[in-house]
């Protein structure tokens, strides 16, 4: 039976390489231990592998290793640099049992259980295991002895000069030379076989066998190559020699010297060797080669091939199908046709024959780049179904193609997505048109069905159709069609695969949900993915085979559902397929169990019959053990854990971790793990993916943890992991620590309840503060937009000023009502904070007056304010919304046709304003509250007029925060006077409360008129709306370029290099946050400031956004004024900063200003003192005047630096100046001569800011 030709089937092999944990350099040894695991010595050191992953114990080596031996129950290492190592099994470790570190060693060999023969670079040595005694060098002319073999009492050693043959005297320990084997001839390695031949393998002399004595020169493949190095040789279990042939790769011969197999490296296969040069080679029990390569790890070849075919594009390569994408299959019987198999590709046709050899079928018109999405036998043609040109038919002996022909009224179908042909029937799907029915080419009938993907046959004269819009039957004798619907599942939809199942009584569907069954005799639809647990995507194609596995081609990959047991398993690369993802309708299964399965990436062959059975027995072992996240030590464990029945731990050796391993070298690895600590889980942990159990805090106690392992195909292994566990005690939870503990416990019960009635109390108030937080961000974003446009209305004038006045007024009293919000949040936390400035009471006055004039008119109350001239320190927004909030309560709470007064007063020490209404009043009793949060007088409650409850806490708090009082007098019904007070001057705030006004005007013109000039902005704003108002204010001032999101904004900033970037956080497509971080990690880019803007003014929020490099936060809403103000101070600050580190532009920019003296003065006292021990930031303190928060202040208002930073960069531009003229100067003397102590210190901060080391900059400046 045809399946796999030996042309295009190798044996399958697998790669271990650095990526699975193989350290890197040649493989030299192999061993497989009692407990399944196998070891593998590296020039770099010792691995063990447990098919999982590898264990290093590179600790326990000081070389590389060049032998192991496994054999009884021991196992032993050999290092080059005279190492022998056994194993310790119950200790997971390594002995050393010789130490000769002026030897190199070679190979070894045990000639009994006591007895060890160690091959030397000169000599060799015997090793007594029993009395520890070591021989003297034997033998010590014979060089390079690499191989040891021991046969019937003689000792066979290959070196440089031949096979040395030794007679072994158990008596004295000796070795007797008795001869040489191929004389003078550099044997590198050599095996018997079953035969008791040996075979050798020599250094560009090719392979020799000898046969009592006999010397037989074996011919390799080629004649013509005289010089062969074989490195390794070795023989399987049956018997066939295993010759690794430098440069080409392994040979296999059987024992009359004839080539079997040869297995080269090919880079354009998935399935060859992994290099040419091979060092090792190792059969195990299973007649698995392993085989130890030169450089890149570890290949495995298994006996049998690849229980999978994987086909794909090979480019060059003529023997090949043209492209990945396969859209249909067909298998021609061997009985009947060639046995050969089709495949519809997205580029033609495709033809594999059992040989191996492929014919592509596209150059022909009809079949040109034309997609073939079916494939069906008729007749003795194939009938194609092809997108965009309809049914065509294909002779298979001649290659020719031509239309099908069909006779029929209706508009041929073209674009067909599947096909159904049963002898002279044919049904025919697609998009469109119908599903049509021909019988011997004449249409009989049609069915509107909708996109038609999947069309099958079920019981007599039964039809069955998926299609976008559901599941069809239709009935050819009555011609009719119905949908089926399934009682309590919603519309069967989007499906694009079907198969009837005639033993289960059911219809397989597979749709974009996944896996569904229709039960014929019940009409219930089961979803089995969802039952299962499997996530296999859109199930393309289902396939069924002799055992009554379904096999399911999904976006996901390759499924297994045994419908026997509700067994679900996945296959992938581990199990040598190589396909990741299935298309539709590509799949068939040929009457002798094949089936294939295709899709964008190619496809994949087999036959179900041909897969390894997974072992039913699994040895569980503990690979890794932790306590409390640790590996613990032999204090801790006398054993290794998995050689101890009981473990027991102190009471803070309470959190356990267990990685369980079943050896299993190769296979699925697919085994499902469940554990259980009985006295802590109540039923087994049972788990698909992991393989860790993880117990956290363990309480003192007696525990048993009991593990088990269930493979595949649901068997469970009657082995089973179990240690019992004990937590013990801690001394003070004995009787009578328990006892005080009670007493103490009654002692701090009462204050319990107090405080958790207290943090009741709190939460409640957090609850209130995150509605009204919550509130206050939803309405900033549009707030902004409004304010924004009726700036900009106001600037034109025209008729309807005086209502754009008003308009502008109380967006803006909307915007100080949202900060209201805020501000009662941060009252509430004690982080309200103040910028005093110098403000004119009477101006603030009136100007909130005008604000309220249209609420005044319509109560028809009058309002007179005397209030002198005079100007006070406030915060004039805080203070603003207070005396704002003070007039309209005392409009909200007067009769219609009320009067208001405002007065103000001044004495020696503080200014006293008024705010008298004659309205509605509070009661006495209520008085002292009315300044806590949510409280209004219980006589307006019920009048109808709205507040909240909040304005006068918050007023009362930042009056206090002016170190101020607030003050009421109020009789029911006469009306209220609130006294706000405040101290005269600014000496009673906080320096760090005062803004810093600038003195000099003409500096501050001079960089406005300047900084405008040529100044490039990049905005980046997805609302199109704001982000086109933002830019209209711009360009008054700066050229600005524009992007609706942060990839096309990145594009342009490498592009175009702009001065300033202003962003939105919140964009599809790559955010501001990401933006930003890419803008300030590139060192392109990352000297632009960046100004972020959003409505997210939580503080996590602004220092996330502050640590990734952004240089300001401006909230939304915003006064365009203020975004100005920001663009302004941030491109001032870059100017500074371009003169300090440019001193040749400094007269072209500007003349010298108070500002520019002190920068001045500063930057000379640093480079003054730039090698000097006893410089310090309180020099220059001390120099200039200023105390060192004013030092800090002023720097970073001038040019945003701190004035260590400032001190670091000016000492890295010296730096950079003496690397460019002094080329001889050495690293640490320039970093010396630069004032810093540590060179390696001073190379990483170098790199850090110029983005190369010195170094590096030295040699291109």
């Amino acid at each position: 039976m045809f399946f796999f030709p030996d042309q295009t089937y190798g044996q399958q092999i697998k790669h271990l390489g650095a990526y699975d944990g193989v350290k890197s350099g040649a493989v030299r040894a192999f061993a497989k231990d009692t407990l399944g695991y196998m070891w593998i010595g590296t020039e770099q050191g010792l691995n063990r592998y447990s098919g999982y992953n590898f264990k290093n114990y590179n600790k326990y080596t000081t070389h590389g290793i060049v032998d192991i031996i496994s054999k009884n129950g021991t196992l032993f290492v050999l290092g080059s640099k005279g190492e022998l190592l056994q194993y310790q099994y119950q200790k997971d470790s390594f002995k050393s049992i010789l130490n000769l570190k002026y030897r190199n060693f070679l190979c070894f060999e045990q000639i009994d259980d006591n007895t060890i023969i160690i091959g030397l670079k000169s000599g060799l040595l015997i090793y007594d295991l029993k009395s520890k005694k070591l021989s003297e060098v034997l033998f010590p002319k014979t060089l390079f002895n690499r191989q040891i073999h021991v046969k019937q009492n003689k000792v066979y050693v290959a070196s440089t000069k031949g096979i040395n043959v030794y007679e072994y005297s158990k008596e004295n320990n000796q070795l007797a030379k008795q001869k040489i084997l191929l004389e003078d001839i550099e044997v590198l390695d050599f095996d018997f076989d079953k035969q008791n031949r040996i075979w050798a393998g020599t250094y560009q002399k090719g392979l020799f066998v000898i046969d009592n004595e006999k010397v037989n020169k074996v011919n390799l493949f080629d004649k013509r190559i005289k010089t062969n190095t074989i490195r390794s040789i070795g023989f399987d279990k049956d018997d066939t020699a295993l010759i690794a042939l430098e440069g080409l790769g392994l040979l296999t011969m059987n024992e009359n010297f004839k080539v079997v197999n040869k297995i080269k490296y090919n880079p354009n296969s998935l399935n060859s060797l992994s290099q040419k040069s091979i060092y090792e080679i190792f059969v195990d029990n299973d007649n698995v080669y392993w085989l130890g390569l030169r450089e890149v790890g570890i290949d495995l070849i298994f006996p049998r091939d690849n229980a999978f075919k994987n086909i794909s594009y090979i480019p060059y390569k003529p023997n090949s199908i043209n492209t990945n994408y396969i859209r249909s299959i067909y298998f021609e019987e061997e009985e009947q046709e060639e046995g050969n198999v089709w495949f519809g590709t997205e580029k033609g046709l495709s033809k594999l024959s059992p040989k191996g050899n492929w014919t592509n079928y596209n150059k022909k018109s009809s079949l040109l780049n034309r997609p073939v999405l079916t494939i069906n036998k008729y007749g003795e043609q194939l009938l194609l179904g092809v997108y965009g040109n309809g049914l065509l038919q294909f002779n298979p002996k001649t290659g020719e193609t031509s239309d099908f022909p069909l006779i029929e009224k209706e508009k041929k179908s073209k674009l067909i997505f599947t096909t159904y042909v049963d002898q002279n029937d044919i049904w025919v799907g697609g998009i469109d048109g119908p599903v049509k029915h021909y019988q011997n080419g004449t249409l009989v009938n049609s069915y509107k069905t909708g996109n038609a993907r999947a069309i099958v046959a079920g019981n007599k004269n039964i039809i069955y159709v998926g299609s976008a819009n559901g599941l069809f039957e239709i009935n050819k004798a009555t011609k009719s069609l119905k949908k089926i619907k399934s009682p309590g599942y919603r519309d069967i939809d989007q499906i694009y695969s079907l198969f009837f199942d005639k033993q289960n009584n059911c219809l397989w569907i597979g749709n974009t949900q996944g896996l569904l069954k229709y039960d014929f005799s019940t009409n219930d639809t089961t979803l089995l993915n969802k039952e299962l647990s499997f996530e296999s995507g859109t199930v393309f194609s289902i396939q069924k085979d002799v055992d009554e596995n379904l096999w399911l081609g999904s976006y996901s990959g390759l499924w297994q559902l045994n419908t026997k047991k509700t067994i679900v398993s996945k296959y992938d690369t581990r199990d040598g397929l190589t396909i990741e993802t299935f298309g539709i309708g590509a799949s068939r299964k040929s009457n002798d169990g094949r089936i294939a399965f295709g899709g964008p990436k190619g496809a994949a062959l087999f036959n179900p019959l041909n897969f390894r059975k997974e072992k039913g027995s699994f040895k569980i072992y503990v690979s890794d053990f932790k306590v409390n996240g640790a590996v613990p030590d032999s204090t801790l464990l006398k054993k290794n854990i998995n050689f101890l029945d009981t473990l027991e731990l102190n009471y803070n050796q309470n959190s356990l971790s267990f990685d369980f391993e079943t050896p299993s070298l190769y296979g699925s690895k697919k085994q499902t793990f469940s554990w259980q600590l009985k006295g802590y889980d109540e039923h087994p942990i049972i788990s698909k993916n992991s393989r860790k159990a993880i117990y956290s805090k363990l309480p003192p106690g007696n525990y048993s943890l009991e593990t088990k392992v269930t493979n595949v195909d649901g068997v469970a292994s009657p082995e089973t992991y179990t240690i019992d566990i004990i937590i013990k005690n801690p001394f003070w939870l004995g009787y009578w620590a328990f006892l005080g503990y009670g007493l103490l416990g009654l002692m701090l019960l009462y204050l319990f309840i107090q405080v958790k009635k207290s943090i009741a109390d709190k939460n409640n108030n957090e609850n209130k503060i995150k509605f009204f937080t919550e509130v206050a961000h939803d309405i900033r974003t549009p707030v902004t937009l409004i304010q924004l446009l009726v700036s900009q209305l106001s600037s034109e004038e025209n008729k309807f000023q005086n209502s754009l006045d008003l308009i502008s007024r109380n967006t803006q009293n909307l915007n100080e009502y949202v900060t209201q919000l805020l501000d009662f949040q941060k009252a509430d936390r004690g982080m309200l904070t103040l910028s005093v400035t110098k403000v004119d009471l009477k101006r603030i006055l009136h100007r909130i007056i005008a604000e309220v004039e249209p609420l005044l008119e319509k109560k028809s109350i009058d309002i007179s304010v005397s209030v002198p001239k005079l100007s006070v320190w406030f915060d004039e927004n805080k203070m603003s919304r207070i005396f704002y909030n003070l007039i309209s309560n005392a409009i909200k709470y007067s009769e219609d046709g009320g009067q208001i007064e405002i007065n103000a007063s001044v004495n020696n020490k503080t200014i006293t304003i008024d705010f008298i209404d004659y309205g509605f009043g509070i009661p006495e009793k209520e008085q002292k509250l009315i300044f806590s949060r949510f409280t209004r007088g219980t006589n307006i409650n019920n009048k109808g007029i709205s507040g909240s409850g909040m304005g006068l806490m918050i007023s009362k708090k930042i009056v206090e925060l002016h170190k101020g009082q607030i003050k009421l007098k109020s009789k029911e019904n006469l009306g209220a006077t609130f006294s706000v007070i405040l101290q005269k001057g600014s000496e009673h705030y906080n320096e760090k409360d005062i803004l810093i006004e600038e003195n000099d005007t003409n500096e501050s013109e001079f960089f406005e008129n300047n900084l405008s000039t040529n100044k490039l902005i990049l905005l980046v704003e997805d609302n199109e709306d704001l982000r086109a108002t933002i830019k209209v204010e711009l360009e008054k001032k700066y050229t600005v370029i524009d992007a609706p999101n942060g990839k096309e904004a990145l594009l342009i900033a490498v592009a175009k290099n702009p001065d300033l970037i202003i962003t939105d956080v919140m964009m599809p497509v790559m955010d501001g946050k990401e933006l930003c971080n890419i803008i300030k990690t590139n060192f392109k880019t990352s000297h632009i400031p960046v100004i972020m803007i959003t409505a997210l003014s939580e503080i996590d929020d602004k220092v996330e956004g502050l640590e990734i490099g952004a240089d300001a936060y401006v909230e939304k809403p915003f006064n365009i004024q203020i975004l100005m103000a920001t663009v302004n101070n941030l491109l001032k600050s870059r100017q500074r900063l371009n003169q300090i580190f440019n001193p040749i532009s400094e007269s072209k920019v500007k003349k010298e200003t108070a500002d520019d003296n002190l920068l001045s003065e500063v930057v000379q006292i640093i480079k003054e003192n730039l090698t000097s021990s006893e410089f310090s930031i309180d020099l220059i303190s001390e120099k200039t005047g200023l105390s060192r928060s004013s030092l800090f202040r002023k720097l970073k208002g001038l040019v945003d630096m701190s004035p260590v930073d400032l001190v670091t960069r000016i000492k890295l531009n010296h730096a950079s100046e003496l690397l460019k003229t002094n080329k001889t100067m050495r690293m640490s003397d320039v970093a010396y001569e630069s004032g810093f102590n540590d060179p390696r210190y001073f190379s990483t901060l170098f790199k850090k800011t110029f983005g190369k080391t010195p170094k590096e900059y030295s040699n291109e400046n």
